[in-house]
């Protein structure tokens, strides 16, 4: 049984290793933008660290630690990086999950190939003992190679995000008792909604899929594929890069809130508009491009959230309340965004 499964991942890795190497660029890995080097940028809400691991092989033994500044769930979020693409790609989306109390891990890989360094996952839980949850996620390859490791490695995983990815009879996880998220795009040329499909099997029968209308595979990360707009084998997609990772981190930050038991509909302005609501996206950005640049505005924000319950509670039960604080918020926006323009 043994020398079956060796074989068999084996030619996986084979076919794997051969799929990636056809969708790398000429000069190896792609290289991040600069949206994603900004985010490598240590802030008011989220220390980043590079953190070197002795035991692995140089040069590339080190991670990416994206720590919550603020109150911290105790839940972390491992990352590991498509094929061939540098690691800081996937920032933008670690900074967003680290400000929501997360910490977050960017794994380097060697070679920049996650399925080369599948056990990766064991000496960030060392690192940080006090997160006694984890959940694991990680973009195509990379997101293969996080189901490998929850195939092996389940009684420290409570979730599994896989990111263009799908399941692979190579890794198989569809009897282990972990929390799965699908996230994939209608307009995929190389995770298709059909390879998505074929590989259900192979995943628990109650993971969660979402298709992203219009996503592409390069969109769920920020890495240069110029001279060409997308890498070799996908198609354009519909949507900006910018929405797609918009929908990319909700998505997991849903599935990371039902693993801590984080209670939902804490923030009283998604209460008083609704999720949907264009102005939501305006505060979200007014808090952590303005707010959170600053002492008092941390401070403010950790007040808001924790009172979040209380107040859309009150709300929800007081409906002329909230009818009022709609039409105040209304007022404000224009000023907001003022603010948020003056700020660019």
């Amino acid at each position: 049984m043994k020398v079956v499964r060796f074989f068999g991942v084996t030619a996986a890795f084979a076919v794997l290793f051969f799929c990636a190497a056809n969708y790398v660029n000429a000069d190896g890995t792609f290289p991040p933008l600069r949206e994603a080097l900004r985010a490598m940028r240590s802030n008011l809400s989220v220390k980043v660290s590079t953190i070197t691991v002795d035991a692995w092989d140089a040069p590339d033994n080190y991670y990416y630690v994206f720590e919550p500044r603020r109150k911290q769930q105790n839940l972390g979020f491992i990352i590991y990086p498509g094929a061939y693409v540098d690691p800081r790609s996937y920032a933008p989306a670690a900074q967003e999950i680290a400000k929501a109390g997360y910490l977050t891990v960017i794994v380097k890989m060697p070679g920049d190939l996650a399925i080369t360094g599948i056990p990766r996952a064991l000496d960030i839980l060392a690192a940080y003992p006090d997160t006694t949850q984890w959940a694991i996620g990680g973009h195509s390859l990379g997101g293969v190679s996080a189901a490998g490791y929850v195939m092996d490695h389940p009684e420290n995983m409570k979730g599994v995000v896989l990111w263009a990815a799908y399941g692979s009879n190579s890794f198989p996880i569809q009897d282990k008792d972990v929390s799965v998220l699908v996230l994939y795009g209608s307009k995929d040329g190389l995770a298709t909604p059909a390879k998505v499909d074929a590989g259900k099997p192979y995943l628990p029968d109650n993971t969660t899929y979402f298709l992203i209308e219009g996503g592409n595979h390069t969109n769920f990360g920020y890495y240069d594929t110029s001279p060409d707009a997308v890498q070799p084998g996908d198609n354009s997609s519909d949507i900006t890069r910018k929405d797609q990772q918009k929908i990319i981190v909700a998505e997991t930050l849903a599935l990371l809130d039902g693993i801590s038991g984080r209670e939902p509909g804490a923030c009283p302005a998604v209460a008083i508009l609704g999720e949907d609501d264009p102005g939501i996206a305006t505060l979200r950005q007014f808090r952590d491009t303005v707010l959170a640049n600053s002492a008092l505005g941390n401070k403010l924000i950790d007040s808001y959230y924790n009172n979040g319950s209380v107040i859309t509670g009150f709300i929800e039960r007081n409906p002329a309340v909230r009818s009022s604080a709609q039409t105040v918020i209304r007022l404000l926006l224009p000023a907001v965004q003022r603010i948020l323009a003056a700020g660019k």
